[in-house]
């Protein structure tokens, strides 16, 4: 891994889709430690997507997966335990990055919203999450 600007900078990505792995592929690539928590029930919809190595379909098999995904940390959790909330927990109060882009509702069922990590974590910045249904109006 490359040294970087990002040293030092820990990120937690509890999102699902190809916005947040992009994003924190780049903060990995210039030296953050990103740790990806996917959910043990739905795992990234990208670790199965086509084109596949050796055109053999499988978990893990996809070049989606492994094109946005080097120089990143994996865990899987069943976030309905509350074993593994508390993992999703203590990783949201180690970061200094929280992303998520699950559907409106779904982080604050976990516990993992805005309001409640920031109890976790003080010094996590602003929530720059568009809620669904607000209008977002540009200068």
């Amino acid at each position: 891994m490359p040294d970087g600007v990002f040293d030092g900078i820990k990120v937690l990505d509890l999102g699902t889709g190809i916005a947040n792995p992009l994003s924190f592929r780049y903060l990995a690539d210039y030296g953050a430690t990103v740790v990806c928590a996917e959910s043990i029930e739905f795992p990234s919809f990208l670790r199965t997507n086509s084109p596949y190595k050796d055109f053999q379909p499988g978990i893990n098999r996809s070049g989606y997966y492994a094109s946005l995904y080097p120089n990143v940390y994996s865990i899987t959790l069943n976030l309905k335990t509350e074993e593994d909330l508390q993992i999703a927990r203590k990783l949201a109060a180690w970061a200094d990055i929280v992303g998520d882009s699950h559907k409106p509702g779904v982080a604050e069922e976990w516990g993992l919203d805005y309001e409640n990590i920031k109890k976790l974590n003080p010094d996590l910045p602003a929530d720059g999450k568009v809620k669904a249904g607000s209008v977002v109006k540009l200068p």
